[in-house]
């Protein structure tokens, strides 16, 4: 396996979400953060979920680009569980199972950074409005476990997170995933009302 890959395989599971919930997303409000954009459900109350479960990770890369293997694409998704776990098991439980104090993470990584890329991003909702080419796009979608209704999304992009351009190796998806796990752990923190400053 080469130490450089297409870093276009990161979050596509967000993608399918953003598709699958475009209808849900009208009433989900504007909110000021750290990241982009993002958008939550008027009156909802965060304080009653104390749990995280792990709703996947999604990875679009451009149809016109060569896909990444099976193996980069485990690796991939392993890199970002695990910055995304250190980031928050200190304050959260991270479970397995739905619950009624349960918040479902799911997440996509949309890559247009490739060279070449060519095709566009097409999912409906919001969001879809920060991807770019040349650019980087996490998304992120907070529901709730047992009903499955969206309560919070959310969606930052990156020009910088590759140093040699059009491709990204290893260590750049390394310090993409720890970058937007310590933003989602701020976020999170600020959605849950337990930032600790």
């Amino acid at each position: 396996m080469s130490k450089t890959i297409p870093i276009c395989a990161a979050l596509s599971l967000l993608l399918l979400v953003a598709c699958a919930n475009q209808q849900n997303s009208d009433y989900l409000r504007p909110v000021q953060s750290q990241v982009d954009q993002a958008y939550v459900k008027p009156g909802v109350d965060f304080s009653k979920y104390h749990k995280l479960m792990n709703g996947g990770l999604g990875i679009y890369y451009p149809d016109n680009a060569a896909p990444p293997s099976e193996a980069e694409l485990q690796r991939i998704r392993t890199i970002f569980k695990d910055a995304f776990r250190d980031a928050v098991i200190d304050e959260y439980e991270v479970v397995e199972q739905a619950g009624p104090d349960v918040l479902e993470v799911r997440a996509q990584i949309i890559d247009m950074k490739i060279a070449g890329a060519t095709s566009d991003y097409t999912a409906g909702g919001r969001l879809r409005d920060l991807v770019a080419r040349g650019e980087l796009t996490f998304l992120m979608e907070l529901r709730d476990s047992i009903s499955g209704e969206t309560l919070a999304r959310a969606g930052d992009k990156t020009t910088d997170i590759s140093a040699s351009g059009d491709q990204a190796d290893w260590d750049d998806i390394d310090r993409a995933a720890n970058y937007w796990a310590s933003l989602f752990r701020v976020w999170l923190d600020k959605s849950l009302g337990t930032s600790r400053n």
